[in-house]
């Protein structure tokens, strides 16, 4: 029995190489019906792949009024988070005075030399002094006469030494110091005498 053709054979073949066949490849831009229908499945298996109970779980958790997140005494709020609190973290992140700079001002310097602090061992007579506001410390032995900011407060039992003890004496000051030593013994007395300055 012969085909009987509703159309002709060309136009038919034209129509069958669009349709395609089940192996051709799955494209974003088909060529063919099944290519098109074949990436369809494969961009659907592919979320399906990703789209897991947990992560579902979590979309049903947005099921919820907003408010419920976080009470509103503790939430942060324009109240507490105000433009001059933001302009405090500004100035932690200046290059010119904030934690950077000051990081870097430090790793030039050696702590002594950042807060200020002075030495002198004192032999024999000798003056130590200096202007600005600290402690004077004074180690070791010694005789001699203090003068704070100004005002000559003598010498004290601590100081005065001719036992041959060690002493540790220590004093603030706001404005100077100055330290006299006399040596009034047949030997050599020596002590240091550290400055700081804040």
């Amino acid at each position: 029995m012969s085909k009987t053709y509703i159309a002709d054979k060309d136009t038919l073949d034209a129509v069958n190489g669009k349709i395609g066949t089940k192996d051709d490849a799955p494209s974003p831009n088909p060529i063919s019906l099944f290519a098109g229908i074949k990436q369809l499945l494969k961009g659907l298996s592919d979320h399906m792949a990703t789209w897991t109970g947990d992560r579902a779980a979590k979309v049903d958790c947005l099921d919820t009024t907003v408010g419920s997140r976080a009470p509103a005494n503790t939430a942060l709020s324009t109240a507490q988070w105000t433009n001059a609190r933001a302009g405090y973290l500004d100035k932690l992140n200046n290059s010119s005075y904030g934690l950077e700079a000051i990081k870097n001002a430090v790793d030039k310097k050696d702590i002594g030399s950042a807060i200020g602090i002075i030495s002198k061992e004192l032999n024999k007579e000798t003056t130590f002094s200096g202007t600005g506001k600290g402690i004077l410390f004074i180690y070791g032995q010694t005789n001699g006469v203090v003068n704070i900011d100004g005002k000559d407060i003598g010498t004290p039992a601590y100081l005065a030494n001719s036992n041959n003890v060690h002493i540790n004496y220590s004093i603030e000051f706001s404005k100077s110091f100055l330290l006299n030593i006399e040596n009034k013994d047949s030997y050599t007395m020596t002590c240091l005498a550290v400055a700081v300055f804040y």
